[in-house]
């Protein structure tokens, strides 16, 4: 099971990113542009597919919900047997112009992450709402590098 772990414990376990301000929720949104790359061609967002890890077997769920010149808004999720449902649940979206790529929602379980749940009940502000979420996106994107997930043959 994967837990989205706390604003407190990303920021002592990160310290590239420990100040929350404008400029670090940019070089989040660089970082998981580049993250994304290093795990797949993004031109193959233009289909559902699946990445599989080479340690752990586990599958995770890419699929396309919008594609447009500038942009790619898509759902990446793992598939677990128990619970029937595909946790976490992330929906991203890739600018393709700038290189940037932000989380736009996370559902774990029954908590729903998104900028605006975060803005209006966690009383966050928009950045520090902006970086709660995005370095989550950083922290997965590291893990699933380091357990080494490939496209998963057709």
């Amino acid at each position: 099971m994967i837990k989205i772990p706390s604003s407190q414990q990303l920021k002592s376990s990160n310290s590239r990113f420990l100040k929350i301000n404008f400029l670090s929720v940019m070089q989040l949104y660089s970082e998981n542009f580049n993250l994304l790359r290093q795990l797949f061609d993004l031109q193959l967002l233009e289909n559902d597919f699946q990445l599989i890890s080479s340690k752990t077997a586990e599958i995770i769920h890419i699929s396309n919900i919008e594609n447009s010149r500038y942009s790619t808004i898509f759902n990446m999720s793992y598939s677990f047997s128990q619970p029937k449902e595909n946790i976490p649940n992330a929906k991203i979206k890739i600018y393709k112009d700038s290189h940037q790529a932000e989380i736009l929602a996370i559902k774990n379980f029954n908590q729903v992450k998104s900028f605006a749940s975060l803005t209006r009940l966690k009383n966050l502000n928009n950045i520090k709402a902006k970086w709660e979420l995005n370095l989550f996106l950083q922290r997965w994107l590291d893990y699933i590098l380091a357990n080494q997930y490939q496209i998963k043959p057709g």
